[in-house]
């Protein structure tokens, strides 16, 4: 059996809690689910390579999903208003086609740095600073940054570690580390997991985005998430539940999946009644606001 070590931990004897074409682990110390990365890249690529269906697919998810990004973004940026003042300087990785740094520059001078070409230059056109690249691997340490966050993006990036130490060198003193990432503690992910339990393996694999050009490798939640920064140097200033879908976009967002006419009818009436609920519950997307410990510099 695969016995794969918990990458922010190191615990070495993961739970299996689902095989959904690849087995997801869940650590009992730090709590982190986790899969093997190699082999999540291995299957999305096949996947994605001989089927133009799913490439589609994941295509018009995104699309469906903007009204949602461009709502929390606004939220996002109302609570950095609360400890980061008007022109103070920030990167985004992984800023796609520049929705966040449209609403965030109108505040604050932030820059980009994306790795999928079509979305660079989409980001370009708009006239944004953006470089094409993978962080941190084409980032430029020259430059230091009053804050660095990551929109729906840390938990595609396999180097975890890497990462964390990159933004410790890229910030200021008191520089702010901003993660926004679907939980695992969050009420869809939960009824996921008991869907799959009884046989239904697709809402899971929805949320794992398994078969597509960016796969979840991570599922993080409070606890999990606390441990990598305090490793990394970081220590919790702030925490901003946001929303996982919107009752306007929910329509198009279940008609990117295939999952039948009747059952996106049943859906989209069963999560539209309980919309006021869930939002009152765990969220299953919530930004974590970080801050850097000075006495961790070099």
């Amino acid at each position: 059996m695969e016995n794969l070590a918990c990458p922010v931990c190191g615990c070495d004897k993961p739970k299996k809690i689902a095989d959904i074409g690849i087995t997801v682990f869940r650590c009992p110390d730090c709590t982190l689910e986790y899969v093997n990365t190699k082999k999540m890249f291995e299957l999305c690529d096949v996947v994605t390579k001989t089927s133009m269906k799913n490439k589609q697919e994941y295509t018009d998810m995104l699309k469906s999903l903007e009204p949602l990004r461009i709502s929390n973004n606004k939220k996002i940026i109302d609570r950095m208003s609360s400890f980061l003042p008007e022109e103070s300087n920030g990167l985004e990785v992984g800023c796609a086609v520049g929705l966040f740094l449209e609403q965030a520059n109108k505040k604050y001078k932030v820059s980009g740095i994306e790795p999928m070409e079509k979305s660079f230059e989409i980001s370009k056109s708009k006239g944004l600073d953006v470089v094409h690249g993978y962080f941190p691997g084409n980032v430029d340490f020259s430059k230091k940054y009053d804050f660095v966050i990551f929109n729906d993006v840390f938990e595609h990036i396999p180097d975890i570690h890497s990462v964390m130490s990159s933004c410790q060198n890229l910030l200021k003193d008191n520089g702010f580390l901003l993660i926004n990432l679907p939980d695992s503690d969050g009420i869809l992910h939960k009824i996921s997991k008991l869907l799959c339990r009884l046989g239904d393996q697709s809402s899971l694999k929805r949320l794992w985005q398994l078969g597509t050009e960016s796969p979840h490798l991570y599922y993080f939640n409070s606890r999990s998430l606390d441990l990598l920064n305090e490793k990394h140097g970081f220590h919790r200033t702030g925490f901003l539940k946001l929303d996982s879908f919107s009752k306007n976009g929910l329509s198009k967002r279940l008609a990117a999946i295939s999952m039948g006419k009747i059952r996106t009818y049943i859906y989209n009436i069963g999560l539209t009644l309980l919309f006021p609920a869930l939002r009152a519950m765990y969220s299953d997307t919530n930004l974590y606001i970080y801050q850097k410990n000075n006495s961790m510099e070099k």
